[in-house]
């Protein structure tokens, strides 16, 4: 907590921060199984999100429905998540 505090100046308490982890964790594996067995995604840069036919989004959503807020902006900072929770989330393949 003190490095953390330190080299941020921002003095949140530990459950503020696994508060957070948590909701970042979850999210991230809501992302990975909106990817799950899918190939040849086309990807919009600007969006950082998904580009893909109505009838795709539909399909996924509803076997996903939380991942309706990826329709139109993808995760923010998906490199660093994918570096923390890439080995500890269980996502629908692996669980």
């Amino acid at each position: 907590m003190r490095k953390f505090i330190s080299s941020t100046n921002r003095n949140y308490t530990r459950q503020q921060l696994k508060n957070r982890w948590d909701i970042l964790k979850k999210e991230w594996g809501i992302w990975k199984t909106l990817l799950q067995g899918e190939s040849g995604l086309g990807w919009n840069i600007e969006k950082g999100t998904i580009e893909q036919t109505p009838e795709w989004w539909e399909r996924k959503l509803q076997e996903v429905p939380e991942a309706a807020k990826y329709r139109y902006h993808g995760p923010m900072l998906l490199e660093e998540q994918e570096m923390l929770f890439s080995d500890v989330v269980a996502t629908r393949e692996s669980a």
